[in-house]
């Protein structure tokens, strides 16, 4: 086969190849599943590693700004809920829950570098991302944003060798999405902003807050004064250096906020709940510090003279009056394609190779097994009923599972979630690996120091998946993962041989590891990835034949 490079032996181009039904609007519900036909005539060789997935996203239906779920450094990537490849419509690859193997390559197998240039193409630059617009006394807009992909965790492209569609006749691609509450959240989400104190004199109405300087990256003149946490929120700066506007702020006329205050006099907390905003503009008071000032209908305070301080404004209702909600519909989906003129030599090699079954190409793919665990258990046993004969390594994936079905302020949580595990050990048939459990005492602390043994673990699985590599283990507390790695020096295991592959969880009935507290009891699902190999083989017949 050939190995492709940044400089090809051979004339190359790229091509589009559009989605069936190109013109449908796809999104969560009844046009959920974009399909592609790639005709082995029309692209009979291609790059797979240097073609990718090109779409418009637009949210839709949502009475509040939107963006990308800030908890996964994913971004666009999660949108693809599963994904599908068929040769001559036979299914040779299938990746459930992609996005959540896009949310772990982000997290481990990208180096800080790479995730801001990786950031750029899936539209996840937290306050910089703009998927909405408006709110300094214009309309709230659903911007339309260019989304592309690679889809490197799949086995056909992300491969570095070149494939022959032609020697299979034809490839399909599916793919499934995700639904909108847990690819987007609100933009820029706060729960609560500070605002300057207030004195209403002489009446007892109140119409304007000043919220409080933060921090502005793009002006030396700003002052930081809140906590670090509500940096995401741009605030425009009205010196006229490097001012960013009004649109940007994560603010909009119409939506509604709860404000919290403490009367001067007494301490007492008083609240104003579901207020709505009816203006958005610059305070011009100080010329140095950055300020957003948010204008209300008339707020009755009962007071005629009082001050009020430790304001807070936290968010409550959308544009409409009612719970935040978004959907989002893609349209005009299409691979780009980078073809290869193979000689015409090595085309009537191919044929000859395939007439004889000659003609093969291994797949490096990941299988998800999936086990729902109830909250409330100290100890329970995770299956992985593989059967791969070329086994890489397999990477548990703890997520919670009760977060509702519904648009959520701060995001839906894509984490691996420790929830109090106090050791983890496998078994292979009759054999415990490693012959120790692995403790993780240090991780159940307040500060989650590391646990030495579990991140050797972790660091062996995710480096032994060819589709991944080891590049980042900051986040072994924050996105928690159990990993073992089954392809010492770049061998591979026969998972077949063994009756069954289980892995022993005990847990913290009470959180005595140092933290001092009760242990919080989550329902958790494990996406259990096996990282196998296989090897398709083209036959005469068009169906190819799938060696696990």
């Amino acid at each position: 086969m050939l190995r492709t490079a940044q400089k090809l032996p051979i004339p190359n181009y790229s091509m589009l190849s559009p989605s069936d039904n190109q013109g449908n609007v796809f999104s969560p519900g009844a046009q959920n599943k974009i399909r592609f036909h790639i005709d082995g005539s029309q692209f009979p060789m291609i790059s797979p590693h240097e073609s990718y997935l090109a779409f418009n996203f637009q949210p839709i239906n949502a009475n509040t700004k939107v963006q990308f779920n800030s908890n996964s450094n994913a971004g666009a990537s999660l949108v693809v809920k599963s994904l599908k490849i068929f040769l001559n419509n036979n299914l040779v690859e299938e990746i459930d829950q992609y996005h959540q193997l896009a949310h772990i390559k982000c997290d481990y197998a990208e180096s800080p570098d790479r995730k801001m240039a990786g950031a750029v193409y899936k539209h996840n630059l937290g306050s910089q991302e703009l998927l909405s617009s408006g709110g300094a006394g214009t309309p709230l807009v659903q911007n339309v944003v260019k989304c592309v992909l690679q889809l490197d965790l799949s086995g056909i492209w992300g491969s570095r060798t070149a494939f022959s569609v032609m020697a299979f006749e034809s490839m399909q691609v599916e793919l499934e999405l995700e639904d909108a509450y847990k690819v987007l959240q609100k933009q820029k989400p706060f729960d609560s902003v500070d605002a300057q104190n207030v004195f209403s004199s002489g009446a007892s109405i109140v119409n304007d807050f000043i919220l409080k300087p933060v921090y502005n990256p793009y002006s030396a003149a700003a002052v930081k004064v809140q906590d670090p946490q509500y940096n995401l929120i741009p605030v425009p700066d009205n010196t006229g250096a490097g001012a960013l506007s009004l649109e940007s702020s994560p603010f909009v006329i119409g939506e509604r906020v709860n404000i919290k205050a403490k009367k001067s006099s007494d301490n007492s907390e008083v609240t104003f709940n579901n207020q709505e905003i009816t203006g958005v503009a610059f305070d011009t008071t100080l010329t140095n510090k950055p300020r957003i000032k948010l204008s209300f209908g008339n707020i009755n305070t009962g007071d005629a003279s009082m001050s009020y301080y430790d304001v807070e404004i936290s968010a409550h209702l959308g544009t409409d009056g009612n719970a935040y909600k978004s959907d989002y519909q893609i349209t005009n989906p299409e691979f780009a394609l980078r073809t290869l003129e193979v000689p015409p030599q090595f085309a009537s090699a191919m044929a000859s190779r395939v007439s004889s079954a000659a003609f093969s190409f291994d797949l490096h793919t990941f299988t998800n097994y999936r086990q729902t665990v109830s909250s409330g258990l100290e100890s329970y046993t995770i299956s992985v009923p593989s059967r791969a004969t070329r086994c890489k390594s397999i990477i548990s994936f703890p997520r919670k599972t009760g977060q509702g079905s519904s648009f959520i302020n701060a995001g839906y949580d894509w984490n691996g979630i420790l929830n109090n595990v106090k050791d983890y050990q496998w078994q292979f048939g009759n054999h415990r690996r490693p012959d120790r459990a692995i403790q993780l005492k240090n991780l159940n602390q307040t500060e989650q120091y590391q646990s030495q043994e579990h991140i050797v673990e972790l660091d062996k699985a995710i480096g032994s998946c060819p589709n991944l590599n080891t590049a980042d283990l900051r986040n072994y507390a924050k996105d928690f993962i159990i990993g073992r790695s089954t392809s010492a020096y770049g061998s591979s295991e026969d998972l077949s041989q063994y009756s069954e592959i289980l892995i022993y969880i005990n847990k913290y009935a009470n959180l005595d590891a140092g933290t001092g507290g009760a242990a919080t009891q989550e329902s958790i699902q494990y996406n259990n990835f096996v990282s196998n190999t296989r090897r398709l083989v083209a036959t005469p017949s068009g169906i190819p034949e799938v060696i696990y």
